[in-house]
């Protein structure tokens, strides 16, 4: 999962497995070739950030689609803005 620029770690999150739980995660990450924490940021990473991606992608293609109405007065300047802030941090 090693981007093109790595990325400084600046976080850390601390969560309570049981045993089972955590000798699968090291089994996948051994089989995988990575270490149990590069494993579970990956996972973190195409759950809940490449989905939300592809499923803002989607609701702009109905949006330019004329699949979903949107209001007349609409200002895009100000949907661009809220867009950029929302998913500035998983944009590539």
């Amino acid at each position: 999962m090693l981007p093109e620029v790595i990325r400084l770690l600046k976080k850390r999150l601390e969560i309570l497995i049981d045993e089972t739980q955590f000798y699968l995660l090291k089994e996948k990450a051994l089989e995988k070739k990575c270490s149990v924490g590069e494993l579970v940021r990956e996972t973190l990473q195409e759950k809940y950030f490449i989905n939300r991606k592809e499923k803002a992608k989607e609701a702009l293609n109905k949006i330019l689609s004329g699949e979903l109405a949107l209001p007349e007065a609409v200002d895009w300047e100000e949907i661009e803005k809220n867009l950029e802030k929302r998913y500035d941090d998983v944009a590539d």
